[in-house]
């Protein structure tokens, strides 16, 4: 399934990729939810998306296909790098995805998830859970840290 940024223009690009003949039948476009897409998903495939966190979640592996070498607004002495030294963003920095800067690298990643989806997802959920602590009854904190913030003032 592809599902188009807001932002996408419609230029026919997936037809050329995957077949105008085998639209409806091989693959097709969603409007859907990303949470329903992923439902049904063995895996997803961005070129820089927050719907990462979202995929993570519910136990659908993301591979991050995009090279911003050379490109100097996101190649330069500032960039984030990934462990190669290859310019990122930070999906990737963080280890959110599994990043892939060419072909090669994106059919290993597609590799390793049908042979091993388990693992796979384990150590992405347990990246996701190192940046982001599940927090036990968070309306509770949010109503207690608001109630706190009322009585300083």
């Amino acid at each position: 399934m592809v599902k188009l940024h807001p932002k996408e223009k419609h230029d026919g690009l997936y037809e050329e990729v995957f077949g105008k003949s085998t639209y409806g039948k091989k693959w097709g476009y969603s409007n859907a939810h990303p949470f329903v897409l992923g439902k049904n998903c063995f895996f997803a495939v961005s070129f820089f998306t927050s719907v990462t966190n979202d995929m993570i979640s519910i136990g659908v592996p993301i591979i991050e296909y995009l090279n911003l070498k050379g490109i100097p607004e996101y190649d330069n002495k500032n960039s984030l790098r990934d462990s190669q030294g290859e310019p990122v963003f930070k999906f990737r920095y963080f280890g959110l995805v599994l990043g892939a800067s060419n072909y090669e690298q994106m059919e290993n990643h597609a590799l390793r998830i049908v042979n091993n989806k388990p693992e796979v997802v384990a150590e992405l959920q347990s990246r996701y859970n190192e940046l982001f602590p599940r927090v036990d009854n968070p309306n509770k904190v949010i109503a207690k840290d608001i109630l706190s913030a009322l009585d300083k003032r």
